[in-house]
């Protein structure tokens, strides 16, 4: 009996390791291949780059749900149909769609001016905007503490920036409204999902909002060229001979993108919270950085190491917080983390059918209403986790709608 308890954990151990080197193994690799492509003397079409990952991720979705649409419950089930009317897409999503689409663009410009390391740590203060947002709306209520650990962020995230050596004011002001308009879209898709009461599994997320972001970018395309002809050549579209000679690397980058999706879901779904928190953000983040100084060759000064470090030490500490509110007075006593710890074993999801399968995996996920105080450790607030990293060089993150879902919300890094 213990022989078989010990070979199911290890067994256990080994798929959510596996998964989560693959997540972070595509996510950072995803960065940097966009990083490759968005050079001026190569592909520097950061619209079209964004038309390419919709179109891979609603194409190679529309492919599963055609092949297997138990995968989609919330188009398929009956006990899990979710009407889809003008309501939904003219209200909830296309708001979200535009929202990405000018987050997306903003940040493959970026990645023409500055280093992929130092907007993965202007990144990190996406918390903060989401907070003050959420603030200004009032749905979110001030608490100090909280407050606390973000002007700890902030001050972190402000260290990072003035250690930078080679400062681009244009890459930093790109990032910085990539990074607002990315709050604001996890704003709008924790509290619209949640007034409209609707409950989407994840895939089915995914292929709803990414026709719809087409469609902005597309408009914006068409516009940009009748009111803007002199525009940047990242805001152009690339002549067919361009699309042409670099057409096997948009196939595997579009490819890359769906598998980051896939990756992602899979590994938040049969991890537990703070194996994501601690994998899924804080590894992969330092992953991230340390191959755009390493191997990118984007080297770091003493200081933006050090300001990384708190940054991801205020992260961790607004992650728990979020997980378990009722805590988070006795976060640093050893009976909160014990207890903790407690909380967290019971409410993992080890369950390897519901890995091995992967309908009964998407029919348990969903983007359901939830409020912020209602948080579980399987649905992490918005303000935790905008980092992340989908197929256009972004990213999933959870929300307080998300309940126990494979944290969606596409985002660029």
């Amino acid at each position: 009996m213990l022989e078989l308890a010990r070979d199911e954990t290890v067994a256990r151990v080994a798929v959510v390791s596996g998964l989560a080197i693959a997540y972070m193994a595509i996510s950072t690799g995803l960065l940097g291949f966009n990083k490759y492509l968005m050079h001026v003397d190569r592909f520097p079409f950061a619209i079209f780059l964004g038309l390419l990952h919709m179109s891979a991720s609603f194409g190679f979705n529309a492919v599963l749900f055609w092949l297997c649409p138990k995968f989609f419950p919330s188009l398929s089930d009956p006990e899990q149909k979710v009407s889809i009317d003008s309501g939904l897409v003219l209200n909830v999503l296309l708001p979200i769609a535009g929202c990405f689409a000018a987050q997306l663009v903003l940040s493959n410009v970026a990645f023409m001016h500055s280093s992929i390391a130092f907007l993965q740590m202007m990144k990190e203060s996406n918390v903060v905007v989401v907070y003050l947002i959420s603030l200004a709306l009032a749905l979110e209520k001030f608490d100090r503490r909280r407050a606390t650990v973000l002007v700890f962020i902030l001050a972190a995230t402000a260290l990072t920036i003035h250690g930078e050596a080679r400062l681009s004011h244009t890459g930093l002001t790109l990032q910085g409204v990539s990074v607002l308009c990315e709050s604001m879209k996890l704003t709008l898709q924790s509290y619209t999902l949640s007034a409209s009461g609707r409950r989407l599994d994840a895939l089915t997320y995914v292929m709803l909002l990414a026709p719809l972001v087409f469609l902005v970018l597309s408009v914006s395309a068409a516009v940009l060229g009748v009111c803007w002809p002199s525009r940047p050549v990242a805001l152009m579209l690339p002549s067919w001979q361009d699309i042409v000679e670099y057409r096997s690397l948009l196939v595997a980058n579009g490819c890359l993108a769906f598998a980051m999706n896939i990756s992602h879901a899979l590994f938040i779904k049969n991890s537990s919270a703070i194996t994501f928190i601690l994998t899924g953000i804080i590894l992969k983040d330092v992953m991230i950085v340390i191959v755009g100084s390493v191997i990118m060759g984007n080297s770091l000064t003493f200081q933006q190491a050090v300001g990384f470090a708190l940054q991801l030490v205020g992260i961790l500490a607004w992650s728990l917080m979020k997980l378990f509110p009722e805590w988070d007075a006795d976060i640093n006593s050893k009976a909160g983390w014990e207890e903790l710890q407690t909380r967290e074993e019971e409410d993992s999801p080890w369950d390897l059918p519901a890995f091995k399968e992967l309908s009964k995996s998407s029919s348990n996920s969903t983007v359901a209403p939830m409020d912020d105080d209602e948080t579980t450790p399987h649905s992490v607030g918005s303000s935790i986790a905008s980092r992340g990293s989908f197929g256009f060089g972004g990213g999933w993150s959870r929300s307080p709608s998300m309940d126990n879902s494979p944290s969606l919300h596409l985002r660029p890094l």
